[in-house]
């Protein structure tokens, strides 16, 4: 199932990784969306599913969403469902380019406590089914 599905991205597509198991994996805690678009692979897929922009909240609408639309254009897939992220200036990001490409978007609710805590899913589980049930 490696082929089928590409799973890229940030520390939430980490987290991602270990809850819907059998898809190639190009993940990292703490990266930035320029180096999200180094790390994908040049191979094809069915599906990929991205989480770009949670680290780069501080950045501009803009810049993020230069940074989404180049990776975007390295990702090989026949279908491609961006995960939103929480803060304001990257979801706003993530929702102009997967319009743009008329792509799926799947939101998950945040966890509590602290920033960091907030910007994560309170269940990666819940964020996998979710995205099973966005087929």
């Amino acid at each position: 199932m490696a082929g089928d599905c590409l799973i890229l991205g940030d520390c939430i597509a980490q987290g991602l990784a270990g809850a819907l198991k059998g898809c190639l994996v190009a993940a990292k805690v703490g990266v930035s969306s320029a180096t999200i678009t180094s790390m994908a692979p040049l191979q094809t897929v069915d599906v990929a599913y991205i989480s770009s922009g949670t680290n780069n909240y501080k950045s501009s609408v803009e810049s993020i969403v230069t940074e989404l639309e180049r990776t975007r254009k390295r990702v090989y897939a026949t279908r491609i469902v961006w995960i939103l992220p929480i803060p304001e200036a990257p979801r706003a990001a993530v929702k102009r380019v997967a319009i743009a490409h008329n792509d799926q978007i799947v939101s998950f609710i945040g966890g509590v406590g602290g920033f960091q805590s907030r910007v994560h899913p309170a269940s990666y589980r819940a964020l996998a089914n979710s995205i099973m049930r966005s087929k």
